[in-house]
């Protein structure tokens, strides 16, 4: 299934009760101003092209292509910056 959600194409590749897989094209659009996300769920990301930066509070992650990490669920977050080329692997896990 795919949507676009506040500019960003967003195709559910596999979800069942405990698992979404998710591949984000990002087109260049951030995070909102003031926006945040704070999920009940662990989202590990990995940037399969492009440059991005999240911002978890006071703290920056710039993150490149073919870099991951795991966002644990309950840590507010945001992407404050994303290029215009910018793709994501995203695992959402319940």
């Amino acid at each position: 299934m795919k949507v676009i959600i506040n500019g960003e194409e967003i195709t559910t590749l596999f979800e069942n009760e405990k698992t979404r897989v998710e591949k984000i094209v990002s087109f260049g659009n951030a995070s909102p101003d003031g926006f945040w996300y704070c999920q009940d769920e662990d989202e590990w990301v990995m940037l399969t092209k492009g440059k991005a930066q999240l911002q978890f509070e006071n703290d920056f992650v710039d993150i490149c292509k073919d870099e991951h990490m795991l966002i644990p669920s309950g840590k507010k977050h945001r992407v404050s910056y994303v290029s215009d080329d910018a793709e994501w692997l995203c695992v959402f896990i319940k």
